[in-house]
């Protein structure tokens, strides 16, 4: 297992696949091997496998939380955001305070376009964990916007942008607060998110870009969204939740 470990690292992921494979050979109640496995042929893109051994890590250790939040993860990769959203909810049936189960589940239902029980995860999460909100609070801005409630949601917003104290003024989320609070316009906004570092520069324009999409859209513009949405996806940060749910708006523009 550790030297399927040194391979996955290493970018040897078939390497790495049979060295765990291996490990379960040897031992095969171990639910660690199997999990490893799933995370490394996820990463190789076979999303079916990886989903046959999460399912196998449960089996063997169905207490194994961590193997649900992979399943439920790798099934919302595939478009089967039910089947996430179970498994999201076994953990919490469990733990009803699992605030990652939480976040989570509010993610799948946002990009499942159920905007009731999106709010109310993002919302749950909140009360969870009373700092680094800012994405969550974000997220619940876009639904209560989406509801025809954009007045109540951008006081909600400016309530807590004034209250926040784990940030600083004039911080990148701050400045992504003011674009949706009409503070700032969009040729300002996308200007703000460069950054000298690379990296920063292009997690900050996938977000910039996906909430000018969200904006575009809100406004009626489909065209400008998808364009916007495009950008985002272009900057190859997949793991951003702004690049998730700008993917799911353009699936959703599409039929």
């Amino acid at each position: 297992s550790n030297r399927g470990n040194a391979k996955r690292d290493k970018g040897d992921l078939d390497g790495a696949i049979a060295d765990y494979s291996h490990a379960i050979e040897v031992e095969p109640k171990n639910a660690f091997s199997y999990l490893d496995r799933g995370h490394a042929k996820e990463a190789k893109g076979n999303l079916d496998g990886a989903i046959a051994d999460y399912s196998h890590a449960i089996e063997v250790d169905p207490r194994h939380f961590f193997a649900y939040y992979e399943r439920g993860n790798a099934k919302r990769a595939k478009g089967d955001l039910d089947g996430a959203i179970a498994d999201y909810g076994h953990v919490l049936e469990v733990e009803p305070k699992d605030s990652l189960a939480i976040y989570l589940r509010g993610k799948a239902y946002f990009e499942q376009r159920n905007w009731t029980d999106a709010l109310a995860d993002f919302r749950r999460y909140c009360e969870l964990i009373p700092k680094n909100q800012d994405h969550e609070r974000f997220a619940i801005w876009l639904i209560r916007t989406r509801l025809n409630e954009k007045d109540a949601a951008s006081k909600e917003l400016a309530d807590y942008m004034d209250k926040r104290t784990d940030g600083t003024p004039g911080d990148w989320p701050s400045k992504i607060a003011s674009f949706l609070l009409d503070k700032t316009d969009e040729t300002n906004f996308l200007a703000a998110a460069a950054s000298k570092d690379a990296k920063t520069d292009s997690g900050q324009h996938c977000q910039a870009y996906f909430y000018s999409g969200m904006k575009h859209l809100l406004g009626g513009d489909q065209m400008a969204a998808k364009e916007s949405f495009k950008k985002c996806l272009a900057t190859g940060e997949k793991t951003y939740m702004e690049y998730q749910f700008a993917e799911a708006e353009l699936k959703a523009l599409a039929k």
